[in-house]
Formats: C-alpha cells, sequence, structure tokens
C-alpha cells in the first residue's frame, strides 16, 4: 500500500503536530508499504522516513487557500468557504498533480489533513490524522500520537550564505526574524524593533532574516535596513536553518499573535527568545501553561522558548 499524506494547514500544526502523528506512523507498516508526503516547498527534511515528497506549491489553488489549524479556507467575498466547491476542487487539483509524480506503483490511500474536520476524520493504526490542538490545556497536544525528532541544518549553504552576508558563519553574531500576517491580530501591539536591534548591534553583529514561505496569505518576515546590520532574505527552511544552527543566539519578534516562526529554533535543538507583548502571552496559544508544556514534551533536543515580555523587558538578558 502507498499512504499518501497531503498537507495543506497551518505551519504551526504540522510542526507539532501532523508530522510527528505521520512520523509515528511509519514506524507501524510493513517493509513493503510506502509513504508518500504532500505540502509546502521547502521542508522535505522534515520527513526523513518518507519515500518521497512531492511539493504541490505550484497547485495554484492550494498556494492561494488560507492556512487555519489542520485545514485551509478561501474568502469569496463576506463568507469563508471551509466545505465543498473550491476546497473539493482544490483537492482535485491536488490529485490530478501528484497522480503522474508519485514514483511508486500500487493501490494508494490519500489522507488529506482537513478532512477531520470536514466530517471525514481518519485513524489508521489507532493513529488519528488532521486532529488534536497544538495549545495547551483543555485542548492540549497528544503527545502520545507523537513522535519528534531533532531537525537536520542546511550546514551545506554556509559558504552559499557567508558569501551573501560578508562574514564567516563561525564569527559570533545574533539572528533576529519576526513574524506578520495581515488575517491574525490578537493584539494591536507594534514593536520597536529597530531600537531593540540597535541595542544589539552595537555589542555583536546581528543578522536580520527576511523570510516568507511562498505560500500566499502565510506569515512573512522583513526588516527595514538598520545600520551596521546584515540583512539576508530567504524562502527555503534549509538556509533558514542553516542561519539558525550558526547563531550565537536567535532573538525572534511575534507580532498580531504568537507565530510558528518562533518554534523552528528548538527543533533544530537551539533557543529562541521570543520578544511579544504581555497580551500576546495571555493568549491559550503561547501562555505560561502552554510553552512549559511544549518545552518540556517536544522541545527535547537541547533547544527551549524563552519567552521575553516587550514592555518589560531589559535588553541586557539578551546578552548573557
Amino acid at each position: 500500500m502507498i499512504y499518501v499524506f497531503v498537507y495543506v494547514g497551518e505551519v504551526g500544526y504540522e510542526l507539532l503536530n501532523w508530522q510527528g502523528v505521520v512520523r509515528k506512523f511509519s514506524r507501524t507498516i510493513s517493509d513493503d508499504d510506502k509513504i508518500v508526503v504532500c505540502g509546502r516547498s521547502g521542508v522535505e527534511s522534515w520527513y526523513e522516513f518518507a519515500d518521497q515528497y512531492i511539493d504541490i506549491s505550484s497547485v495554484e489553488l492550494y498556494n492561494n487557500s488560507v492556512s487555519d489549524c489542520h485545514q485551509c479556507y478561501y474568502d469569496v467575498g463576506d463568507h469563508r468557504i471551509r466545505r465543498g466547491g473550491i476546497i473539493d476542487e482544490m483537492e482535485r487539483g491536488i490529485l490530478e498533480y501528484i497522480a503522474h509524480k508519485i514514483s511508486f506503483e500500487g493501490d494508494n490511500r490519500v489522507i488529506f489533513s482537513n478532512h477531520f474536520y470536514a466530517g471525514r476524520g481518519t485513524i489508521i493504526n489507532g493513529l488519528q490524522f488532521g486532529n488534536g490542538s497544538i495549545y495547551g490545556p483543555p485542548h492540549r497536544l497528544p503527545i502520545e500520537q507523537n513522535e519528534y525528532v531533532k531537525f537536520p541544518a542546511g550546514t551545506h549553504l554556509k559558504e552559499s550564505i557567508q558569501d551573501r552576508l560578508g562574514f564567516d558563519l563561525d564569527e559570533p553574531f545574533i539572528l533576529c526574524q519576526t513574524a506578520w500576517r495581515d488575517r491574525v491580530q490578537r493584539s494591536k501591539v507594534i514593536i520597536d524593533k529597530s531600537t531593540i536591534v540597535k541595542s544589539l548591534a552595537k555589542k555583536v553583529k546581528v543578522v536580520l532574516l527576511g523570510f516568507s514561505t511562498g505560500k500566499a496569505t502565510e506569515s512573512e518576515s522583513k526588516f527595514d535596513h538598520i545600520d551596521n546590520c546584515y540583512n539576508i532574505h530567504v524562502s527555503s527552511f534549509e538556509e533558514q536553518s542553516c542561519l539558525i544552527h550558526f547563531a550565537q543566539k536567535c532573538v525572534f519578534f511575534t507580532e498580531g499573535d504568537f507565530r510558528s516562526h518562533i518554534y523552528m529554533p528548538p527543533m533544530l535543538g537551539k533557543d529562541v527568545y521570543a520578544i511579544a507583548s504581555a497580551d500576546i502571552y495571555q493568549l491559550h496559544s503561547a501562555n505560561e501553561s502552554t510553552l512549559r508544556f511544549w518545552n518540556d514534551n517536544v522541545f527535547q533536543f537541547g533547544g527551549q522558548i524563552k519567552p521575553i515580555v516587550y514592555e518589560t523587558m531589559n535588553i541586557e538578558e539578551l546578552y548573557d
């Protein structure tokens, strides 16, 4: 049997739930079975167990969908379409696209991440796909359904990134990244990133990381030019992971919500100093209980989320 897992949801839900469940499932099948994973561009390294990874970012309807938990939706006028119609059309488009790209012959079973929400929950070998919140009580991430591993860093890109930046990545530097998404704004606080970065740059080199997944409607990182800092824009997880790996420290800003870029360094075994407003740290997605649960149960590779409250922060704590 060829099991084809198609992910159409948010990056955070993919990192903390979907990829972990699919990995655990891979331990339950026979040697003759195959696993094909389909999803966003540039994250093949999250699925080291898969027999094949298919990038579906060129499927227009998928790329223009709005990620939401494990599912996706479309804005049509004043309505959000989550079922039938254009969603079914998107799935047909994905199936047609991957039909000619699967490297194996034989019967296949396709599991879409959004089918749980359409009343078509998928349970195979005792594992639930597309279900489970990633947040703290009362809807705690189902750890027992997941198997996590430390992601590999794209260190083979070191020389090319050094050439772009103009310095050796073995030199001490702080990596800064932010994230902004127009669609989800649970906080109106705007962080004065420039002042913080300028203070850091007085002590050590600072790399300002611009990043986008390439998928429409998702968060992106963007910095204005700041004197004495190094700007670089990347579009792949491998490039991002290389910079995270070599950084002395990762100082990530998050505005509007607790964005999923914060999870990247801990999945690579690196601490991340997460600067967010006080009201964001009151949300169920980022409160003390949720962060402690993730740090204790998911991020077990040497890196943790270290919350920094913007309104009361002391810049010196980033130098320790």
